[in-house]
């Protein structure tokens, strides 16, 4: 499933058009009530947010004693290679 949304966030991305990323989303958020934001905002908050949880995992395994821990930065996973 995870991949699968990937895939549709990624097709979503390189297809949108200016005014699909401008497109302002009203939600309810349970600590600041109804919100409004651009759809552009929404994604650079959820592709940055995720950095934040990587540098929590890190930190867990270093804290358990994990001597190897593998590349977290986001362009470990977009394929680059050496």
């Amino acid at each position: 499933m995870y991949q699968k949304q990937s895939e549709a966030m990624q097709e979503f991305v390189a297809t949108a058009s200016e005014a699909k990323l401008a497109h302002t989303v009203e939600y309810n958020s349970p600590a600041k009530g109804i919100c409004k934001t651009p759809v552009a905002d929404i994604l650079v908050m959820a592709f940055t947010h995720s950095a934040y949880h990587r540098g929590q995992l890190v930190t867990m395994l270093r804290q358990q004693g994990v001597p190897k821990i593998p590349g977290t930065d986001f362009i470990e996973y977009t394929g680059w290679k050496k």
